[in-house]
C-alpha cells in the first residue's frame, strides 16, 4: 500500500468515549456536505462520516479543547498504529482482565456514556433479545399472559433454566398501589413587611426548593423576588409558574402538582 498520499486521522470525542481511527477517502463534491472530508472510521465498522475540518497538531495549546478530528503525522506512533489497524483490520472486542472492553474502556462505561448521549432502553432488547413471535416461550407468554397491566416488547430478553425460561415483561403498578404521591406544596413561610419567603416540599415533608427576596441583612431585595423579576412567576404565590420552572430544572416531574399551603 502506497501511503504517500494516505491521510490517517483520529477522532477525540471527550471523557469516557474511546478515540477512533480513520482514513480520509476524499472530499465531498455533492450536496449535502460539499467541501467536507469523507472519513472512513476503521474502529467504527468502516462507517463513512463527513467532517468539515481536520485539525493539525499544534492547534490545541494552553486551554484549547482536544475534541475533534486530528491529522496523524506520518512516522509518529499514532500514525503507525493507525496504519497497522488499516492493514490488519480492527477487532472491536478486546479482553482486559477477563472483562470485555472497547478501546480499553469497560463496556459498561461506554454504555453509560451512550445513555448520556441519548441511547434509550428501547434499543437494548433489539440487541440482546429475540423477536417475541419467533420464540416459543415469548410467544406463549404473549398469547396467554399478556393483559393491560402485563406487556411484552416486540423483542424480549430471555433467561433459560433447566425446566423453562424467564421472559422479560413490563408489569404496571399504579401510584396508589405503590404509595406514591406526586403532590407538592408551596409553603408560605413569611409574607409581610415586604419580605417574602417560601419553600416547596414533597408529600414526605422534605424541602426540595426554597425562594426568598430577603438579603443578607434581613431586608427586602431592591429588585424583588428573582423568579418574578426574571419572568418565571407572575407573583410570589404563582404556583403554576413555579411548577413549570421546577419541571424545566428537573426538580419536579411532569406528574407533579403544586398547591399553595399557608
Amino acid at each position: 500500500m502506497d501511503d504517500n498520499n494516505l491521510i490517517l486521522v483520529k477522532g477525540v470525542w471527550g471523557a469516557m468515549i474511546p478515540e477512533d481511527v480513520g482514513v480520509v477517502t476524499g472530499m465531498q463534491t455533492e450536496a449535502p456536505g460539499i467541501g467536507c472530508h469523507r472519513i472512513r472510521w476503521i474502529t467504527r465498522g468502516n462507517v463513512v462520516e463527513l467532517v468539515d475540518k481536520i485539525r493539525t497538531p499544534g492547534e490545541c495549546r494552553g486551554n484549547g479543547s482536544p475534541i475533534g478530528v486530528w491529522h496523524l503525522k506520518p512516522g509518529t506512533m499514532g500514525y503507525n498504529m493507525a496504519l497497522k489497524l488499516l492493514i490488519d483490520g480492527f477487532d472491536e472486542m478486546e479482553e482486559c482482565h477477563e472483562n470485555p472492553t472497547y478501546h480499553g474502556k469497560a463496556l459498561v462505561d461506554v454504555l453509560t456514556e451512550l445513555k448520556r448521549r441519548g441511547l434509550e432502553y428501547a434499543a437494548i432488547p433489539k440487541v440482546f433479545g429475540v423477536p417475541r413471535d419467533e420464540n416459543p416461550y415469548a410467544a406463549f407468554a404473549q398469547k396467554h399472559l399478556a393483559t393491560d397491566e402485563l406487556e411484552f416488547d416486540d423483542h424480549v430478553l430471555l433467561s433459560e433454566t433447566d425446566h423453562g425460561c424467564w421472559v422479560s415483561c413490563w408489569s404496571f403498578i399504579s401510584d396508589e398501589d405503590a404509595g406514591v404521591n406526586h403532590a407538592l406544596a408551596l409553603v408560605i413561610d413569611l409574607d409581610e413587611r415586604g419580605i417574602f419567603k417560601a419553600h416547596v416540599e414533597n408529600h414526605l415533608g422534605n424541602t426540595i426548593f426554597e425562594l426568598s427576596n430577603e438579603d443578607d441583612r434581613g431586608n427586602p431585595c431592591s429588585d424583588g423576588l428573582w423568579l418574578v423579576r426574571d419572568g418565571y412567576m407572575k407573583h410570589g404565590r404563582d404556583a403554576e409558574g413555579l411548577l413549570t420552572y421546577l419541571q424545566d430544572m428537573g426538580v419536579a416531574t411532569e406528574k407533579n402538582t403544586l398547591a399553595i399551603s399557608g
